[in-house]
């Protein structure tokens, strides 16, 4: 796979009982807060020393993440869109007010309409939005799974091709080549409260689905790519 896609990877994990983003509740609309979370602020910091420290190509930058992982990767799509290259937030949400300066970011989304933890409507507004503001964006919704879209969605064999083939600034890069990429991974410490599943971001978005365990939908069909 790193023959195929040579990048780095990094993993924070977020601590128990904390999130990566302003997540008031995990149903409704949560407003973004220009004061990042302390575990967020921690990433950004961590993020800029890796940047310096190793030879990264700085516009192929991707990050992903599910669930509070999610939240967290729009989270960072408001704060600081003219970082990112791509980006594929599983069954998230965040502040469709404040989500069109990144609409130039290559954006690939995903949810399960059964979602009952993080409804789906909570996807489908910040995809209307980016379109709103003149964005392509891409997202798949998956009408028979709940909350673990994640299953399905990390296991889309067209997903990491098109990642790795983004460039920051609209610019797609087709095959190997060229410097280093850099894919952010959310992670989450083990955490009391079920609702509050924390964040993955991609690796090689294969691994990524491994390591979240057992699907919850079993036999679980397939949607297609809306858009």
């Amino acid at each position: 796979m790193r023959d195929q896609y040579p990048c780095f990877v990094v993993a924070p994990q977020c601590p128990p009982e904390q999130t990566w983003s302003a997540v008031k509740g995990w149903t409704g609309p949560n407003a973004f807060e220009e004061e990042p979370t302390a575990p967020m602020k921690l990433l950004l910091g961590a993020l800029d020393g890796l940047l310096k420290e190793f030879s990264v190509d700085q516009d192929r930058l991707y990050v992903t993440g599910l669930s509070m992982g999610g939240y967290g990767t729009w989270d960072l799509l408001t704060r600081q869109p003219q970082r990112w290259a791509a980006a594929a937030p599983i069954c998230g949400g965040g502040d469709a007010s404040r989500i069109a300066p990144a609409k130039g970011v290559a954006l690939w989304a995903f949810h399960g309409v059964l979602d009952p933890t993080v409804p789906v409507v909570r996807t489908q507004e910040m995809i209307a939005a980016l379109e709103a503001a003149g964005g392509k964006p891409l997202y798949s919704e998956y009408p028979y799974v709940k909350h673990d879209s994640w299953n399905i969605a990390y296991g889309e064999p067209e997903l990491l091709p098109w990642m790795f083939a983004q460039k920051r600034g609209g610019r797609r890069r087709l095959g190997p080549g060229g410097g280093c990429a850099f894919a952010t991974a959310l992670q989450s410490l083990p955490r009391r409260r079920a609702d509050a599943v924390g964040p993955v971001v991609s690796q090689t978005v294969e691994g990524a689905a491994r390591a979240m365990g057992e699907s919850e939908d079993d036999g679980s069909e397939r949607g297609g790519l809306f858009r």
